[in-house]
């Protein structure tokens, strides 16, 4: 199995809410679909490790999403 880590930026009333658009996010990434080669019974699982409450957006950072990095389990 393998997986990735990714920083995903979005604009939300709370940490519950900021959780829910972020996982949305990644699940309608087609890049992401594209690279899923999970059977139907072996479906990928996303899971949030990490709610950081920032003051502004990062400068530079125009994507909502960063790239991921990949690791082998």
């Amino acid at each position: 199995k393998c997986g990735f880590y990714t920083n995903v930026f979005v604009e939300a009333k709370n940490a519950e809410e900021a959780e829910e658009i972020g996982i949305q996010l990644l699940r309608d990434d087609d890049d992401l679909k594209e690279a899923t080669k999970n059977s139907k019974d072996d479906s990928p699982i996303l899971r949030v490790e990490e709610i950081n409450r920032l003051k502004q957006w990062p400068d530079g950072e125009l994507r909502h999403r960063t790239d991921k990095t990949r690791y082998l389990n």
